[in-house]
């Protein structure tokens, strides 16, 4: 979920910045991936998908690919055009210019940004697994169902290791990309 998201906004906003009539749909996309949660998203996926860990990492980074794609979509605006525009009375292509032009100035904050949402995806991901029947939150559901508290108090402890160990990697990630920039 979070290569989708955090790979595929910079992908897209690539691929439409040049199209006018691209950028619109681009945005509405994003706007739904925002607008529907990742539970909901994971049972309107399950129509059409298998309950499994693909329809929970697809719902996942449909949600955040409209967070991140609108970070970015703001962030790039937000950045000085000079270098896109010197880049392309080099004659550099639409793209290349963007990419070498803004995409690379607000690079660094993007991705300290994925870090902190990859950790939110790593919590979400048991209420999505709720929906799709699947994963840790499926575990939890059963123990609690067939009231096996040791289970639920051996999974709750995972889930906060799990937890802990994601923070502190995302925490030591954006650290170190804001340092370095």
């Amino acid at each position: 979920a979070a290569c989708l998201a955090v790979g595929l906004a910079p992908l897209l906003l690539l691929l439409a910045a040049p199209s006018r009539w691209l950028r619109a749909p681009l945005r509405l996309v994003w706007a739904l991936g925002r607008l529907w949660p990742p539970p909901l998203t994971a049972l309107l996926l399950l129509l059409v998908l298998q309950p499994g860990v693909v329809t929970g990492a697809l719902a996942l980074g449909f949600h955040n690919l409209g967070v991140l794609g609108r970070l970015l979509l703001e962030s790039a605006a937000d950045a000085s055009p000079a270098t896109e525009q010197a880049l392309a009375c080099a004659g550099s292509g639409p793209r290349l210019a963007l990419l070498y032009g803004r995409l690379s100035g607000v690079a660094r904050p993007y991705l300290a940004y994925a870090a902190y949402r990859s950790d939110v995806m790593l919590r979400e991901s048991v209420v999505v697994s709720l929906v799709g029947a699947t994963g840790l939150g499926s575990q939890l559901l059963e123990s609690l169902s067939s009231f096996a508290w040791d289970q639920l108090l051996a999974l709750v402890l995972v889930y906060a290791l799990l937890t802990l160990l994601g923070e502190d990697l995302s925490d030591r990630w954006r650290a170190r990309l804001l340092a370095s920039g």
